[in-house]
């Protein structure tokens, strides 16, 4: 059974690249069970995400509003959306440099943290609060 909806699962029939649905997508993502640890984890998560950018790309601006229609209903927030629908659709006449350009970067990095248990909880300790804080600021501010 899926975790997300209880209904049964949909097992795949075949391997390498796939198309799943979201449910699959959702238990893909969220897999605790393979892999090494949350790393693995986070990466299948960015994959995913990719993944609907490239397919949400391929789409045609009206079907991109259509979309985001369904979308908004799911969504609960303080922001006045209505404020960001320019941006919308700067975003769909130009979504191939907007859905095609995803980055993604871990901070912190490996090589200054820690993988620590603290009362049970896994944390990923930084050793080295300043260089963090340098490649925070280098990944937002592109200084």
């Amino acid at each position: 059974m899926y975790n997300v909806s209880g209904n049964k699962q949909k097992k795949l029939t075949s391997y390498g690249n796939v198309t799943l649905d979201g449910e699959q997508a959702v238990t893909h993502a969220r897999n605790r069970t393979v892999g090494d640890g949350d790393f693995t984890r986070a990466e299948r998560q960015r994959d995913v995400l990719a993944a609907m950018f490239s397919k949400v790309s391929s789409l045609g601006s009206n079907e991109i509003y259509d979309l985001i229609d369904v979308l908004l209903k799911e969504v609960t927030t303080n922001i006045n959306v209505m404020d960001y629908m320019g941006l919308l659709g700067e975003i769909v006449l130009n979504k191939s440099t907007y859905l095609s350009n995803v980055i993604s970067t871990q901070i912190p990095k490996e090589e200054y943290a820690t993988s620590q248990i603290i009362k049970g909880i896994y944390y990923f300790v930084p050793t080295d609060t300043d260089r963090m804080i340098e490649d925070m600021r280098e990944y937002v501010y592109k200084k």
